[in-house]
């Protein structure tokens, strides 16, 4: 990056403008992760401002301004002549709100500059005049030279002085005292209770200062280096021999379609035991159970009932995600996301937990299947990677099915997937178009 560039918002679908967004992390040395999403305040609309500016009565502002040195100043005001040329036409500013904003929402610097106003028109004239060399309007100072001024009002007697000429709004003294160093308390101008709002304006312009190290003039002896070389994922077709399904006990399937798992129990020759998503744990006879999705005792339960029956079972087969129910399309309603993730990659977690806590070792594989497409589960495929750091004797296998499988059904691919010998098992498989994909990686230069 040689330059920077203006940071265009985005458009929805729908033509409006989105808010800017931006993600900021924090990685410790001892691996503590932060991270945090901002997002920029929307500003009001023309009408919204129109009618606070009817609204709020014409009274006299103070305007500080502040920067590490004098240049630095001088473009600070020149940002802001400009903000509000463009913005005063369209009425989209209350000059309450920026003399609030710069008052309280920017950090004191040495180098400060103070006017009073009356509104937007006397704010671009003071700013276009306040470096002209005219002293009659402004107030100027840098705090390093004017420590004494501000040692005035320190003390109990010194900050009742300051109370009572913020009170009188007695801006010529306020903004002396400002500008020689003092700290204004700027919350007592507004302690009626009419409050301003803060709002977006032209942030510090630091300097643009060149850190790159210098160009050596020596050459290279060797012409040329060779090509940086990186691993790249790719997706391989992959063919499956047709085995047929030794799991060698009990299935545990977490679908809600008895004939699917009546179909399996007679292809596998297995106990197929079936798992629901209820509303409380329940156990229905001896091949189905309801469980709490996000509850991880619930998991913990069902475990310990398998265990005490004697059918633990050696594989493990996640399918909530790709009922027939569709309890997890891609909408993005917020009580739609929860109910995706808790079915999903929550459901999945409190699983492998209980699976630890039970110490559940026998079970050797398990297989997440989704039928489309969809952020809500893509997340089980990351979350699987770290698996095998806590459990070493499972093999995970996340599969997903996107439309247009050469007319296979579910329950012919699951099969399929079974039969796969445990040391051949991919931990990302694909179906689409009527061909199998597994996910390997190449090297790129």
């Amino acid at each position: 990056v040689t330059e920077s560039q203006d940071w265009i918002p985005l458009k929805d679908r729908h033509g409006q403008t989105l808010p800017r967004r931006a993600g900021v992390s924090s990685f410790g040395f001892g691996g503590a992760n932060a991270h945090i999403i901002l997002e920029e305040k929307v500003r009001d609309t023309g009408s919204e401002v129109s009618r606070r500016n009817n609204l709020i009565p014409r009274t006299l502002h103070l305007i500080p301004l502040s920067a590490k040195t004098e240049d630095r100043l001088r473009v600070c005001a020149e940002q802001l002549a400009v903000f509000i040329e463009k913005d005063a036409e369209n009425e989209e500013v209350v000059l309450q709100d920026i003399a609030y904003t710069l008052q309280l929402g920017r950090e004191a610097m040495e180098e400060r500059l103070a006017f009073v106003v009356s509104d937007l028109e006397d704010v671009k004239n003071k700013l276009m005049r306040c470096f002209s060399g005219e002293t009659e309007d402004f107030y100027r100072g840098n705090i390093r030279d004017k420590k004494a001024e501000s040692l005035l009002i320190d003390g109990e007697a010194g900050q009742e002085f300051l109370r009572i000429i913020i009170k009188k709004k007695d801006f010529g003294n306020i903004a002396r005292l400002w500008v020689s160093g003092a700290d204004i308390d700027w919350k007592l101008f507004y302690s009626d209770g009419d409050i301003p709002m803060r709002i977006s304006l032209p942030t510090y312009p630091f300097a643009k200062t060149r850190h790159w190290i210098p160009v050596s003039e020596r050459k290279a002896s060797q012409p040329s280096v060779s090509p940086l070389s990186y691993y790249q994922p790719i997706d391989m077709r992959s063919e499956v021999r047709g085995q047929r399904p030794d799991i060698g006990g009990t299935l545990l399937l977490f679908d809600t379609d008895d004939s699917r798992r009546n179909e399996l129990e007679n292809n596998l020759k297995n106990h197929v035991i079936m798992v629901r998503p209820g509303e409380d744990f329940r156990r229905n006879g001896n091949s189905s159970f309801e469980i709490r999705p996000d509850s991880e005792q619930d998991y913990i339960r069902l475990l310990k009932a398998l265990k005490q029956s004697g059918e633990m079972p050696k594989t493990m087969l996640h399918l909530w995600t790709a009922v027939g129910e569709k309890f997890c399309e891609t909408d993005i309603r917020e009580n739609h996301i929860a109910d995706c993730l808790k079915i999903g990659i929550y459901s999945v977690h409190h699983l492998i937990r209980a699976i630890s806590e039970t110490g559940m070792n026998g079970t050797a594989r398990f297989i997440f299947l989704s039928d489309e497409a969809n952020p809500f589960v893509e997340a089980v495929s990351g979350y699987s990677k770290s698996l095998r750091h806590v459990l070493p004797n499972l093999s995970f296998s996340f599969v997903q099915i996107l439309p247009g499988s050469n007319g296979k059904s579910l329950t012919d691919i699951i099969i399929q997937e079974l039969g796969i010998a445990e040391n051949e098992m991919s931990d990302e498989v694909r179906y689409e178009g009527g061909e199998r994909y597994v996910r390997g990686m190449t090297i790129e230069k």
